[in-house]
């Protein structure tokens, strides 16, 4: 079960009055993700969340005084502190080698390790990047290998209890999309309403069971990203999408290994990608005439 990470930079500017109200809502949001077996009983923070302080200088428990049921809920939650511990030895590892491109290390830590884990952020609405349902973590991240990369993740993100129904309803969606490769293609329109798919990536997800739960999270940031798609020549992504070289675009043979059949008919040139993991990508292609975004191949690194 997923794990809630409190986002502890989102309270750094409230005042006591305000994070009273505040967090009695948030206790709300927090407590439907446990009745619906969402989260689990658990928050994990950078420190106990009894020690935290606000702005004015009010700890966390000087603030929930003031309201007896939810400090009884936040008492009943099992902490974890620091933020790695009992985080998995991978999960732990990778935390390491990220660094947030846009968030000094501290405050990006709690985001991180939503982005390595799929926890759920949960904080405060005190600014309005918070005040969402879902946030873009871009990072960068050392590989074993010595390269460093590039990666954009979209977590689920609950600063008010109006937030929490749009995170079930994701969860619930994945869920089902993870539960097979055929239900996943069979759903897809449903799943995924704001993206196409080329015919031949039923047969990319059949070849990738262990990958799915992994794929299902970066279709769901494309079809966002897609679904927002209002204006400019291309889609604000919520997930890293690169282009592909130059050097590769120039050669005829690398150019014809990105070439896969269309929705539309015939094959197509779907030259843009985005990262699953170090060694498998999603190639897609964008249609700015009828504004439409299409996944051609799901699949391992295509030779460069």
């Amino acid at each position: 079960m997923r794990e809630m990470v409190l986002n502890h930079a989102s309270l750094a500017s409230v005042s006591g009055t305000d994070a009273s109200s505040q967090i009695a809502d948030l206790a709300k949001g927090m407590a439907a993700l446990l009745v619906d077996g969402v989260a689990a009983n658990l928050i994990r923070a950078s420190i106990s969340l009894f020690e935290l302080r606000f702005a004015c200088g009010e700890t966390f428990v000087d603030v929930l005084r003031s309201n007896r049921d939810v400090f009884v809920f936040f008492l009943k939650l099992s902490q974890k502190a620091p933020l790695d511990d009992g985080l998995a030895k991978d999960a732990g590892s990778r935390l390491l080698a990220c660094e947030s491109q846009h968030m000094a290390a501290e405050d990006a830590a709690p985001l991180l390790v939503c982005a390595i884990t799929d926890s759920i952020a949960v904080g405060l609405p005190s600014l309005p990047e918070w005040d969402r349902d879902s946030l873009l973590v871009e990072f960068q991240e050392l590989l074993e290998s010595g390269e460093m990369t590039s990666d954009a993740i979209t977590i689920d993100n609950l600063t008010r209890a109006s937030h929490a129904q749009s995170i079930i309803s994701r969860y619930r969606n994945r869920q089902r999309a993870e539960a097979s490769a055929e239900g996943l293609w069979a759903n897809r329109s449903q799943l995924f309403p704001s993206l196409l798919f080329g015919p031949e990536v039923e047969f990319h997800l059949s070849e990738h069971h262990a990958l799915l739960r992994k794929i299902v999270r970066k279709l769901e940031a494309l079809d966002r990203s897609a679904a927002e798609w209002q204006y400019g020549a291309a889609p604000r992504w919520r997930t890293k999408v690169t282009p592909e070289s130059r050097s590769t675009m120039q050669s005829e043979s690398l150019r014809d290994a990105r070439l896969f059949q269309s929705g539309a008919g015939g094959a197509a040139l779907f030259a843009l990608h985005a990262r699953v993991g170090s060694k498998y990508r999603i190639h897609l292609r964008i249609d700015e005439v009828a504004r439409k975004v299409e996944i051609g191949y799901i699949g391992l690194h295509l030779p460069i």
